[in-house]
């Protein structure tokens, strides 16, 4: 559960950073993992020893959670960005020389946003039924190309990664968190915490003491042969 409320405003952060250049976004599916993983690691470290199967199957949900609402955010800044300029640029300029009041000028620029993200939505119902997050997933992964059109002016919408590499690159990333996961809850396995600080009047070695031994068994070992 814990794990589960952290990932929220990660993956609202992961889902902009889908898209950097190179897919360096995926490493962030593996950071999401840990920082998720090391919080939720706090509170489930009472329950020790989790056996494996129990971490597998706490993994697996979180991770089905996860990128569940990594989609909807995605859907969610990819819609809000398809009508950012330079797109529409014509009709921005229309009703920049049109409005003459700043406030009605303001308001038609943002009418436009929202206009294109109306437009959006319904070719997506029309042919990626339901015009949702999971409609988003079926077009991207069929075509990640769309024309909308605004006051008589026509875009081309692209998705930067589309077709086959979506689905690629969806399963990399939950792989990867599905590791960021595993390593941050590797130590719930053992009984005993693991820590390497020792603690007040914990006894302890010193290296030159573990030389004089070591010296020692040398000596030794001479002496016998």
């Amino acid at each position: 559960m814990v794990a589960a409320v952290i990932t929220v405003p990660l993956n609202w952060l992961l889902g902009s950073l889908l898209w950097l250049p190179y897919y360096s976004g995926l490493f962030g599916f593996l950071v999401e993992g840990l920082i998720a993983g090391a919080v939720a690691f706090r509170v489930a470290s009472a329950a020790r020893p989790v056996s494996r199967l129990n971490r597998i199957v706490g993994i697996a949900l979180l991770v089905v959670f996860s990128m569940n609402l990594l989609l909807l955010f995605e859907f969610h800044h990819f819609r809000n960005k398809i009508a950012l300029p330079p797109k529409f640029v014509t009709t921005r300029n229309n009703i920049i020389r049109a409005q003459k009041d700043e406030s009605a000028r303001v308001a038609a620029i943002e009418a436009v946003e929202t206009r294109a993200q109306q437009a959006f939505a319904n070719m997506l119902a029309n042919n990626f039924p339901p015009a949702n997050a999971y409609g988003y997933a079926r077009w991207v992964t069929v075509t990640g190309l769309a024309d909308i059109e605004v006051h008589g002016e026509r875009e081309r919408i692209e998705a930067r990664h589309r077709g086959w590499i979506w689905p690629v690159r969806t399963g990399i990333g939950a792989l990867l968190l599905a590791l960021g996961f595993w390593l941050a809850f590797d130590a719930l396995a053992q009984r005993e915490p693991v820590r390497n600080v020792l603690q007040p009047g914990e006894p302890f070695d010193e290296i030159d003491d573990l030389d004089d031994e070591d010296d020692e068994d040398t000596s030794s070992g001479s002496d016998g042969s």
